[in-house]
């Protein structure tokens, strides 16, 4: 139907016309990029014949293509209900149509309804546009620590901190400042570099695990070389990860540079420093 629409719009390419046949191929692309993924997939790193990427990426773009085309066809239709209604002229396959239209817009609508008012508890929360906003109502002190790193550190110096698989609390400083750590969510990345990538990701992985297991203060000084580590995360995510003999060597031979209850941030020492490293 979006078809015939198009074509009949673009054989009457009159000046009128300009804006239903903008709204036509917009919407028209929109159910392309659905059907699409119906019949095409991206094979990715994701085991097995999965389409989810696909479907996930595509239909993001497609739905504001949805959006935008029907924003218009709203503003058309209505303003042609309107011309309709003044010549008292309205035929029966028209209001057949009408009739179906606002059955399926009814419908449309079950799902934006009734998913806001889940996702929001019925809008009894405070409304915000912070994104941080829980983190300083249920981790106080993991916020606190964001907003030092954000406010008290210049540049771009890389910090590390626990890294872990997709949707987890690994880099999550980074994600929160900016600043950069060594590996965040590792299968992520091997999606955005491909299966080349593999050694290096399992690499960087396995550098993090060193650096906070390790006993050996070397051990953990190599790695801080390595990729130029300036400040080192330990808070609750990062103890429940790795073992805590590996943790406490950090106070042996580095500076902290802020701590509260729950989260330390250590800065690792330049050379010439008063601190000694511990064996």
């Amino acid at each position: 139907m979006l078809t015939l629409a198009l074509v009949r719009s673009l054989v009457d390419r009159s000046r009128e016309t300009e804006p239903l046949f903008f709204a036509l191929a917009v919407l028209g692309l929109g159910a392309l990029l659905i059907l699409g993924t119906e019949l095409f997939f991206v094979s990715d790193h994701v085991a097995g014949p999965s389409r989810e990427n696909t479907v996930f990426k595509l239909w993001h773009h497609s739905w504001l293509f949805f959006a935008v085309g029907g924003a218009f066809a709203a503003y058309h239709l209505t303003t042609r209900l309107r011309l309709e209604r003044v010549r008292l002229s309205v035929q029966a396959p028209q209001l057949v149509w009408a009739s179906v239209a606002v059955v399926l817009i009814a419908a449309s609508l079950v799902l934006p309804i009734s998913a806001t008012f889940n996702r929001t508890n019925g809008f009894t929360g405070r409304q915000t546009l912070d994104g941080l906003a829980f983190l300083r109502s249920f981790e106080p002190d993991e916020y606190a620590a964001v907003m030092w790193l954000r406010d008290n550190v210049a540049g771009s110096p890389v910090i590390l901190e626990a890294s872990d698989t997709p949707f987890t609390q690994g880099g999550r400083f980074s994600s929160r400042t900016g600043l950069p750590t060594i590996i965040q969510w590792p299968q992520h990345e091997e999606g955005y570099r491909g299966k080349s990538a593999v050694k290096m990701l399992s690499e960087r992985s396995r550098d993090v695990e060193t650096a906070y297991n390790a006993q050996s203060a070397a051990d953990a000084q190599s790695i801080f070389d390595k990729y130029d580590v300036e400040y080192v995360i330990v808070g609750r995510f990062e103890r429940e990860k790795y073992a805590a003999d590996g943790l406490s060597k950090f106070d042996g031979f580095m500076e902290m540079a802020y701590q509260n209850p729950s989260v330390t941030v250590y800065r690792v020492l330049q050379p010439g420093t008063s601190l000694a490293m511990e064996p």
